[in-house]
């Protein structure tokens, strides 16, 4: 089906969060509706309302007039997610809450919220949530309207460097990082958050035994953050149950996943050696990690060269001519099998 530019437009404004949930009086009642900010449209707002809804209505919400509720806040939110949006209330009592919806909603003003900016950082073991002082009217509505998208917002106090400035639990830091900068984003807002996220590198050592029977070992060396750790040190980020951990004296962002598969490969390490030749090619992986460095022992590095020069055409074909260290015939049925 073909969409009208109306319908378009609605999707839009969906899209990038510019609507507000209102309380309107109509013709039969009071209706919970969706409608576009910044506009009086009332095709757009219908529109607006009818996408909206379509995505928000649940089998138990979708005939919401007709169940009982606490109070009129309830009744009205679940009006916004049933069929119709009718609310079921006391007249005036739905007067009253749609003119504190409106004065609300008139607070809603995308310039302003674009022009202030939330900051995180990490200060030794704290982490400190804040935005430079709103001047203005606009500015102080702005900050308002953003303690509804993250709460710790509200918590923000004047510090000594003239910003606002509030401290963050870790629990706080995971949302914030996780879903509450993405959703301030959508409202509007500018965040800017550290770079706490932690790259691991893996190198490995071939080592050849001085018993030629048996095979290379490799010795595995893991860093994180680009400091080297060690097995128990992985252990110790695990039991901290956090994927923000505060590790030698800053915090990083790590994944537990990769985690417990860098253990793995340490705890193993020199036992997995079936795969050393691949190591020594530059082929090889150890678990789900890349190598970053490979220390090759001479042979191998020797070999590796040959096998690299070969590949590009360097030597020729083997065919051409017997290598100078074979000395054999071929068999009767090794010859029929050729021929």
């Amino acid at each position: 089906m073909r969409l009208d530019p109306k319908q378009r437009e609605a999707l839009a404004l969906i899209a990038a969060g510019r609507m507000v949930p209102t309380l309107k009086r109509e013709e039969d009642g009071w209706y919970a509706r969706w409608r576009p900010i910044g506009s009086d449209d009332a095709d757009l707002a219908y529109w607006v309302d009818y996408y909206v809804r379509r995505a928000a209505v649940t089998p138990l919400s979708e005939d919401a007039e007709h169940e009982r509720h606490e109070t009129l806040h309830d009744a009205w939110a679940m009006a916004l997610k049933s069929r119709l949006g009718l609310v079921l209330w006391d007249d005036a009592e739905c007067a009253a809450f749609a003119a504190e919806l409106a004065e609300w909603s008139a607070l809603v003003d995308p310039a302003a919220n674009a022009e202030l900016e939330f900051t995180l950082s990490a200060e030794g073991e704290r982490f400190v949530f804040g935005c430079a002082r709103p001047h203005g009217r606009r500015a102080l509505k702005a900050l308002g309207q953003a303690t509804y998208v993250f709460a710790p917002i509200r918590r923000l106090k004047l510090a000594a460097n003239g910003r606002l400035e509030t401290e963050l639990e870790r629990r706080e830091v995971e949302a914030l990082i996780r879903s509450g900068a993405k959703e301030l984003g959508e409202a509007g807002y500018q965040v800017t958050l550290p770079e706490l996220a932690a790259e691991f590198a893996v190198a490995a050592a071939v080592e050849e035994s001085a018993d030629a029977k048996r095979s290379p070992t490799v010795a595995v060396t893991i860093r994180l953050a680009g400091e080297k750790v060690s097995a128990e040190e992985i252990r110790f980020l695990l039991e901290q149950n956090s994927p923000l951990v505060f590790f030698r004296d800053h915090w990083i962002e790590v994944d537990r996943n990769l985690l417990k598969e860098a253990l793995r490969v340490l705890e193993r390490g020199g036992k997995e050696t079936s795969g050393a030749l691949a190591f020594a090619m530059g082929l090889g992986r150890i678990g789900r990690f890349e190598l970053s460095e490979c220390t090759l022992p001479r042979r191998l590095q020797q070999l590796k060269t040959e096998l690299h020069a070969a590949a590009r055409g360097e030597f020729a074909d083997a065919t051409d001519a017997p290598a100078p260290a074979v000395n054999a015939e071929l068999r009767d049925y090794q010859l029929r099998g050729v021929r």
